[in-house]
């Protein structure tokens, strides 16, 4: 088995069939999908039963109801350790695939054995109005001309550079890592680093999908208030620190290992600015750190946060 989907659901039942059909009418037929719905309170379950029996796909389509709800992260976890391919595609609930999008994507990592997670290009589709919007630096990032970028592990791209729906990983490497994996780590980023510490992460230039933008992208939520800020920055100092354990374990050379140490430090700082109004660590997260925040603005905005919350 070569090819495999997972799709975490969630009260998706709005834009779930026209999700599968673009999955179902791709120029490479994949070989199974893998549908995981998280306690859905709306039809979900039912349009992709519905689906799946209208287009006689039973013997390799298979949809799972969770017992619990397991959050999106979670969920995608769940999903993909259900996959038997050698190809694991992530697929969100609402996106619009290209007929192409497999095929495309297969070659590269077929052609490149290198490669351990590939992400492409999207076209973003805003479908409501207060839909969020994309920034021109993601915009121009997305070029579109067909190449492919190998990226190494720095204190830039640690932060991660691709949307989970836009990745295919291999499955070998999924098994390899997912005992690293801690509960409310998101799926994608956890792919991101620990892929940047196998120096095995890619990007593949070229649009693929359309990204559907509305009100309910869990990805795009702004975290303006301090308990959500905070709560980010707590799961983000889970994350480096898994990371670490990582490279540790593949003994990545010492300056990669000191950088990773210090975008933790940075972190557990923040937390105590923002948690504790420990306003000495602007001087060190000012002077040291700066280069550890993967938006400029944050540590402004991080002080401000702080002071209105006295």
């Amino acid at each position: 088995m070569k090819v495999s989907v997972a799709l975490a659901a969630f009260n998706g039942e709005r834009y779930l069939k026209e999700q599968l059909q673009s999955v179902y009418e791709q120029t490479l037929v994949v070989d199974e999908v893998i549908i995981c719905d998280d306690c859905s309170s709306d039809q979900t379950v039912s349009v992709a039963e519905s689906f799946i029996k209208e287009k006689n796909l039973s013997s390799s389509w298979h949809i799972y109801k969770n017992k619990e709800n397991l959050g999106y992260a979670g969920n995608f976890i769940r999903t993909m350790n259900l996959c038997q391919g050698k190809y694991i595609f992530l697929c969100d609930q609402d996106d619009i695939w290209f007929p192409d999008k497999v095929m495309r994507m297969v070659k590269v990592m077929d052609d490149n054995p290198g490669i351990k997670l590939l992400a492409c290009d999207y076209e973003p589709y805003a479908c409501t109005k207060d839909a969020p919007k994309l920034s021109r630096k993601i915009m121009c990032k997305m070029k579109n001309d067909g190449s492919v970028r190998h990226l190494h592990l720095d204190h830039k791209t640690i932060f991660i550079g691709s949307e989970g729906c836009a990745m295919s990983v291999r499955r070998q490497f999924f098994e390899q890592i997912k005992g690293y994996w801690t509960s409310g780590w998101a799926h994608d980023e956890f792919l991101w680093k620990l892929s940047l510490c196998e120096d095995a992460c890619y990007l593949y230039h070229r649009i693929l999908f359309k990204r559907r933008l509305h009100s309910d992208n869990v990805s795009k939520r702004k975290m303006h208030q301090i308990d959500k800020r905070v709560q980010f920055l707590e799961m983000l100092l889970v994350s480096h620190r898994q990371t670490l354990e990582y490279a540790k374990m593949k003994k990545l050379n010492p300056a990669i290992l000191t950088m990773i140490r210090r975008n933790h430090e940075s972190v557990r700082l923040r937390i105590e600015l923002l948690k504790n109004k420990k306003w000495m660590n602007i001087i060190p997260l000012s002077l040291r750190y700066h280069k550890y925040y993967s938006c400029k603005r944050s540590l402004l905005v991080e002080m401000l946060m702080s002071l209105r919350n006295t």
